[in-house]
């Protein structure tokens, strides 16, 4: 389960499908195999990038989870729930359930996790132009999982 609260001053998105990130989007990045290639500087098929939008319901585009990676598996998904809340300006707050199948493990305590979320931030009505990108890593290279985090589950 993943939920985020974002504090953004002017809240844009146009896009949907792979396209989503050109907007205000979230994203989470996750090694579900982070012992085996802790020190693997590239994506492989236990990484899994996605990518959460509200949309833009005053301009009818719907709400868009997209997986990137890993590639086999690109697309939209549906087996991801995803809610939306856009509260009082600036804030709006993005939920969703990741089932364990899609990610290909079987979660216990003590397991550890490659780990990072961003937040990128587009305010930009006319044009894709990432202003910023927040994110939980420091020194992030979103295509790097050795500059991710680390998650650790706890029971």
């Amino acid at each position: 389960y993943f939920s985020i609260k974002v504090t953004d001053e002017k809240y844009v998105q146009k896009y949907t499908g792979v396209d989503i990130y050109h907007g205000d989007e979230v994203e989470l990045l996750l090694d579900v195999n982070l012992l085996n290639d802790f020190c693997g500087t590239t994506l492989d098929g236990d990484d899994f990038q996605i990518g959460f939008s509200a949309g833009n319901p005053s301009q009818e585009i719907s709400k868009t989870v997209y997986l990137w990676y890993p590639k086999n598996i690109q697309g939209a998904r549906t087996d991801i729930a995803m809610s939306y809340q856009f509260e009082d300006k600036p804030i709006y707050r993005i939920e969703a359930a990741i089932p364990w199948k899609l990610l290909g493990v079987t979660p216990y305590a003590g397991m550890r996790l490659g780990f990072a979320v961003n937040v990128n931030d587009n305010d930009d009505v006319a044009t894709y132009k990432e202003q910023t990108m927040l994110s939980t890593g420091a020194g992030l290279s979103v295509f790097n999982p050795t500059t991710w985090g680390e998650l650790i589950l706890l029971k």
